[in-house]
């Protein structure tokens, strides 16, 4: 995040995990899975660090909450 109170990130084989964590402690807002047909192609935060957006093979673009990665801010 710009404020560098978060890491997010993303492994993919089949399916795509997405992250976010504190890097000084390693805890965080869980993890998103994402199956194949709708895999992440890349994410980025927001400016202020609230909202991970999330591009897809699809051509969805997903705001998701840094905190909560289960609550989506926008599709």
């Amino acid at each position: 995040s710009p404020d560098g109170k978060k890491l997010a990130a993303l492994t993919s084989y089949n399916d795509s995990y997405l992250v976010v964590l504190d890097p000084a402690t390693g805890s965080g807002a869980g993890a998103r899975t994402f199956k194949l047909d709708s895999a992440v192609g890349g994410l980025a935060f927001a400016d202020d660090g609230s909202t991970v957006i999330t591009t897809h093979v699809d051509g969805r673009l997903i705001g998701w909450r840094a905190d909560d990665l289960s609550k989506e801010v926008f599709t």
